[in-house]
């Protein structure tokens, strides 16, 4: 059709929109499958081998819990800030590079600082989970001819399936509402997904955007409901 300034602004709208809903749920799914995997690793590792210091390792995968997500996320910009990162300074000096290896300045940066925030609350409902479950299904399992990952794959996980899905369900949702992480990796690298856009649309839109914060607000009300 005829070129508009009024056609331009509705599609680019429309655009942002759909990477907006795109990035929110390759964020947010992301996220839930590897928090969710690695929490079942650890939960397993804990309930069901003979790994020694079980306790204090119990202990230390709990203890993330009580940190806020705000200075786990200034944390990692310590570490793999790309120009200051303690990380990518020594790997720089080290391997003599011109760039930094890492930038936690990303969405994949995001997805990896808030994966790591939710494992210790799932790694509880797993733990629970595996460790009131009938254990005479893996002896069998073992008595059979089974190893220790294939009973673990084909007996313990599917016995605790809804824990799994239920923890999962849980932790998708609260990612949903993720402010802090969003903000302070993804705003200087202008990536943005729902949480930071609905902010960056008060703080740094001129004019003050309250019609797109209200009807981003909305959008994800409806996603989350």
């Amino acid at each position: 059709g005829t070129f508009t300034l009024e056609n331009y602004l509705t599609a680019y709208g429309d655009y942002e929109t759909y990477r907006l809903l795109f990035n929110t749920a390759l964020m947010i799914g992301a996220k839930t499958v590897i928090a969710g995997m690695i929490a079942l690793l650890l939960a397993w590792i804990v309930a069901r081998t003979d790994t020694p210091c079980k306790g204090l390792l119990e202990t230390l995968i709990v203890v993330p819990f009580f940190i806020p997500g705000i200075l786990e996320a200034v944390g990692w910009i310590m570490l793999l800030s790309p120009k200051t990162g303690t990380l990518n300074v020594f790997l720089k000096d080290l391997f003599g590079l011109q760039q930094p290896p890492f930038n936690i300045y990303s969405l994949a940066g995001i997805i990896w600082v808030m994966s790591l925030g939710p494992v210790s609350f799932l790694f509880l409902f797993f733990v629970t989970a595996l460790r009131s479950m009938d254990a005479s299904l893996e002896e069998a399992a073992a008595i059979s001819g089974a190893g220790p990952m294939r009973t673990a794959l084909t007996i313990t996980f599917p016995m605790i399936a809804p824990a799994i899905l239920g923890a999962s369900f849980f932790s998708f949702i609260r990612a949903m509402d993720a402010f802090e992480v969003p903000v302070l990796l993804g705003l200087p690298a202008n990536v943005f997904v729902f949480g930071n856009r609905i902010y960056a649309a008060i703080e740094y839109d001129f004019p003050v955007n309250y019609g797109l914060a209200t009807a981003l607000g909305a959008s994800l009300f409806v996603l989350m409901m």
